[in-house]
């Protein structure tokens, strides 16, 4: 993955479903993306590891949330 490449390997990161959320510790603290099959996308930053792990969990509420799945389902 491109991330690794540049950043190293992850320092933490889940699976929300279709998509990975993946944190990498950088000399200015730390960033987020999410990643699927062929595209990653940069989230933001934090001085935090903190903060990006609640940005994660909030991510994995809405991918679990009844509206988000039905909305997902018409395309998928």
């Amino acid at each position: 993955m491109l991330q690794e490449r540049q950043l190293g390997s992850p320092v933490y990161s889940q699976n929300l479903g279709l998509i990975d959320a993946e944190v990498y510790a950088t000399d200015a603290g730390y960033q987020v993306f999410i990643a699927g099959e062929t595209l990653t996308s940069y989230l933001g930053s934090s001085l935090l590891l903190d903060d990006c792990l609640e940005e994660i969990r909030s991510l994995q509420l809405l991918v679990e949330s009844e509206t988000f799945q039905r909305e997902v389902g018409k395309y998928c």
